[in-house]
């Protein structure tokens, strides 16, 4: 079943100081400790060799979170800490690793290492991101949708026109349903109603997924009758 819980994304946390990278990955039950990327103190050295170290640490830390957000389908990562390092380790992702930036916010907290990870999640930061992500998932679904409705492509929708309702109904029964979108106001209303088109779309591996209306993606979905699905092939 995929429903809005369940596709809510997984967050890697990255608890940044001038010594060292701890990460944890927040799942369903819990924080997940993963490991740590140690820096060995530079004492008085050169500044070129401080930077080259830096360098080679901050290599050591984005190589370690590209692994682990491909390993993990990794939405986001919250990259927090005390002090400049973790301004340093963004400005280094832009040059070496842009393709790492879109997934990356940076925020301040008092630590470093395991208690920074804590931190973390106690100011909420985790659920932040988490809302942001999902609001970006479902309008890119919602868009997704229109420019398929616009060229006639493999989608249908409607909950309150009859014809349209049968539509979405013969669709998810020929297990033609990829993804089905339903507004979360829809649900409120009229369950019952839609429970069967949920039903039928997951038994034939379709996924379901919960629209928030408080944003605009949502309403427009809405205005197209709360119901609509992105198909595998035309009906």
């Amino acid at each position: 079943m995929a429903t809005g819980a369940s596709r809510r994304p997984r967050v890697l946390l990255v608890a940044l100081d001038d010594v060292s990278a701890e990460f944890a990955l927040v799942r369903q039950y819990g924080l997940d400790e993963i490991g740590t990327i140690s820096r060995a103190r530079v004492g008085k050295r050169y500044a070129v060799e401080r930077e080259a170290d830096e360098r080679k640490f901050f290599h050591k830390l984005a190589a370690a979170m590209n692994d682990i957000i491909s390993r993990e389908s990794v939405r986001a990562a919250i990259v927090a800490g005390p002090g400049f390092t973790k301004d340093a380790f963004v400005e280094f992702l832009r040059e070496k690793y842009p393709e790492l930036i879109p997934k990356v916010k940076i925020d301040n907290i008092s630590s470093g290492g395991r208690v920074g990870l804590y931190e973390i999640v106690r100011r909420g930061l985790v659920e932040r991101v988490s809302r942001e992500n999902r609001v970006s998932f479902e309008t890119s679904l919602v868009e997704q949708l229109m420019m398929e409705i616009a060229k006639g492509g493999p989608a249908t929708y409607g909950e309150a026109e009859v014809k349209r309702e049968a539509e979405v109904k013969r669709a998810a029964s020929l297990g033609a349903v990829e993804r089905l979108l339903v507004a979360d106001e829809l649900l409120r209303r009229n369950r019952a109603g839609v429970e069967g088109v949920l039903e039928q779309a997951r038994r034939t591996r379709g996924k379901v997924i919960i629209v928030s209306t408080e944003h605009d993606a949502g309403k427009q979905l809405s205005a197209l009758g709360g119901i609509a699905a992105l198909l595998r092939f035309k009906v």
